[in-house]
């Protein structure tokens, strides 16, 4: 069992507010043009797409950005160790918020690094962020630093609601706190499950989705409502197919993958589904579920994009595209003509959202015209977000969704 954690003082945490670095500047190098690929698969030439903003991340010796996209807008965390010739500086962790329609810097606050990776997740008016085993929960205007807590261990999976913050650890505890505050809530021992996900869209009340892992048909899944001081399930069901098990969810479905296939469990009840729309777990847009799928045995790697509607029983999609890529899906939006833009780490497809019919695909190149390393980071308001990147020189680029213009 995990003990008791403790509050984060100021002086402890040597927290320091953004003050004058608040809001600097939209973009601080030149446009650049990325390459990509060409704009239809009977073209080869490669195309270019003009950024509609570049945002500079400057990569001091020493120093590394993890740039994140979460609720809408990116956020950069860089780690940089500063060594003087006489005394060596306390490491420093710098994290700015970026405007993804704009490109402008919205704030940057600096803090005591305290993890080798940082988890961010977006709660209304607060940004909850995770590094090791230390919870901050900032101010999502100016990034100050509303409270911290550390606990004796990393939680495996943090989350949040209008209210509470949660933070699930690997042993089944499970703590909750109050948003605004980090006043402690309760915390409950769910002995012998591993939370996989919460989930929870505003229509209905947040809830967690555990496994408990044994061999044969004793493995269960099951959901816990989070809206009482001790968790208790709302239902749990045996999954056969041994311990191999993994888990995802949305609001409506938890699928689950074994060994020997995989299924849909309705988070409402615990009833299999036997919607093939329901059983697969994707990106909820409009009224369908797009889904992701590696096909095997092709030479080149290829994944299966398929549309399901929503609130019906229906086995078949109403449409898949094919594309070419070895990555999953990280982002699906619609956008304001009709269409889907949909993007893997490498590739961007714009599909209309009815039919599937593909109008433009982009296929991000190994370097951009700098010699950066380029890789999609997904979508966010109808544009692409990339990051581009070699030693010393670091961008996020933003792109249009248009068809691109040939070299």
């Amino acid at each position: 069992m995990v003990p008791s954690p403790h509050s984060l003082g100021p002086h402890r945490a040597r927290l320091r507010p953004p003050q004058a670095r608040t809001r600097w500047p939209s973009a601080t190098v030149a446009a650049i043009a990325v390459t990509i690929g060409a704009a239809s698969c009977a073209a080869t030439a490669p195309s270019v797409i003009a950024a509609q903003w570049t945002v500079a991340l400057d990569s001091p010796s020493g120093s590394t950005w993890q740039p994140i996209l979460a609720g809408g807008d990116a956020f950069a965390v860089r780690r940089a160790v500063d060594a003087g010739a006489l005394e060596i500086v306390e490491p420093t962790l710098e994290l700015r918020r970026i405007d993804a329609r704009s490109g402008e810097t919205l704030w940057t606050t600096d803090l005591p690094p305290l993890g080798t990776t940082t988890d961010l997740v977006r709660c209304g008016d607060v940004t909850l962020m995770c590094q090791g085993s230390t919870i901050r929960a900032l101010d999502d205007a100016s990034g100050r630093v509303l409270w911290g807590i550390e606990y004796p261990a990393p939680p495996s999976l943090i989350g949040c609601d209008d209210t509470q913050t949660y933070a699930a650890f690997s042993d089944g505890q499970l703590d909750a706190r109050r948003l605004g505050s980090g006043v402690h809530r309760w915390t409950s021992q769910l002995d012998g499950w591993e939370i996989r996900a919460f989930v929870g869209d505003g229509r209905r009340r947040f809830g967690a989705v555990a496994v408990r892992l044994a061999g044969g048909d004793s493995t269960r899944v099951a959901y816990f409502p989070l809206d009482q001081p001790r968790a208790l399930p709302a239902w749990q069901r045996a999954v056969s197919g041994g311990t191999d098990v993994t888990l995802t969810a949305t609001a409506d479905v938890v699928s689950v993958r074994l060994a020997s296939g995989m299924g849909g469990v309705s988070i409402r009840n615990g009833e299999e589904l036997s919607s093939e729309a329901q059983t697969r777990v994707g990106f909820d847009v409009g009224g369908g579920r797009l889904t992701d799928e590696q096909l095997s045995g092709a030479v080149v790697a290829l994944r299966a994009l398929s549309m399901f509607p929503l609130g019906a029983d229906i086995a078949e999609p109403a449409w898949t595209r094919t594309v070419a890529s070895s990555t999953p899906l990280i982002g699906a939006e619609p956008t304001t003509d009709g269409g889907l833009l949909i993007t893997t780490a490498t590739r961007a497809v714009l599909v209309d959202t009815d039919t599937g019919s593909e109008r433009w695909h982009a296929a991000l190149v190994a370097t951009d015209d700098d010699g950066r390393a380029c890789t999609l980071l997904g979508v966010a308001h109808g544009a692409l977000l990339a990051r581009c990147a070699r030693p010393g020189s670091e961008v996020l680029v933003s792109l249009p969704t248009v068809a691109p213009r040939r070299r």
